[in-house]
């Protein structure tokens, strides 16, 4: 039984997915002592329906992030370390930028994680007061006020300088090979993106070349994520390429990498929602797009 994927983008061919067998190998521990399993071991079914001016080079998809992985009954699973501090951020910043500065991405990346969270944490007492009165205004409002209570008081430290490196901070670990940083980079959207390279204010031409550039980097780092066996990676690039966010012949990418997904997870969820997929674009593909 097969323990880890490779993927290939071949210009000619498309996307093309295979399983490699490999002999079951020791992987290093995550140096954070408390971790959450992103990916489940490999599942056979038998039943299965066959934004930052930093973005400006080629992620680093060769490097084996041996760290981010580890060994579960013989099959490649990913570890992502607890970015969430019960303290509140502003206690650990010090400590994290010491680890940054001397190349720990795993610091930069729970660094990264924080930031992201107090993006639009209120900062200070006015815009706390200003977001609670908004959020009074709703019909449902305690669960709103909860979250932005405790988003004021998990980010007090905090200033919009440092938020605005978020994806600084992201991309870089991701370049480095962070698997965790690499998925996550996956998630940020082209708006939020050109939201930080102040989009609004380029030409169209210069707007539309920036946010295809940052997509070319979101989608190297996605599957090189996807070959260290992240399945919420190849959850992502499914949908982009179903979206035909990513050149020609999405569908067919889409649909292969589907197939994939039901075979690799563990989740009945995830199983029972992508099976639904695979069928119903089994029935929208030709005899050729299917092999």
């Amino acid at each position: 039984m097969p323990s880890k994927i490779a993927l290939a983008l071949i210009p000619s061919c498309g996307l093309l997915i295979t399983y490699i067998a490999l002999s079951p190998q020791s992987a290093n521990q995550s140096s954070t002592s408390s971790i959450n399993e992103t990916n489940q071991p490999l599942k056979q079914r038998s039943d299965t329906p066959l934004q930052v001016e930093s973005v400006n080079h080629p992620p680093n998809t060769d490097t084996d992030n041996e760290q981010s992985l580890s060994q579960f009954n013989g099959f490649m699973v990913i570890e992502k370390p607890q970015w969430k501090f019960e303290t509140g951020i502003t206690n650990h910043v010090k400590s994290l930028k010491i680890q940054i500065a001397n190349g720990n991405d795993e610091a930069r990346y729970i660094y990264a994680k924080n930031l992201r969270y107090c993006f639009n944490a209120p900062l200070d007492e006015a815009r706390f007061e200003q977001k609670l009165a908004n959020a009074y205004q709703l019909e449902d409002s305690s669960r709103t006020i909860e979250q932005i209570t405790a988003q004021f008081e998990y980010c007090q430290g905090l200033d919009r300088a440092e938020l605005n490196n978020v994806l600084i901070h992201l991309e870089q670990a991701a370049a480095s090979g962070h698997v965790a940083a690499q998925e996550e980079f996956g998630r940020t959207t082209s708006k939020f993106y050109m939201q930080l390279q102040q989009g609004t204010s380029l030409s169209r031409n210069d707007y539309i070349a920036r946010r295809d550039k940052f997509l070319a980097h979101k989608e190297a780092f996605l599957i090189s994520a996807a070959k260290h066996g992240s399945i919420a990676a190849l959850k992502q690039l499914s949908n982009s390429y179903h979206s035909q966010n990513y050149g020609l012949n999405g569908h067919i990418k889409s649909y292969a990498l589907n197939k994939l997904i039901v075979e690799l997870t563990n989740d009945d969820q995830i199983y029972n929602r992508y099976s639904f997929f695979v069928n119903r674009q089994f029935d929208q593909l030709t005899a050729d797009e299917r092999d």
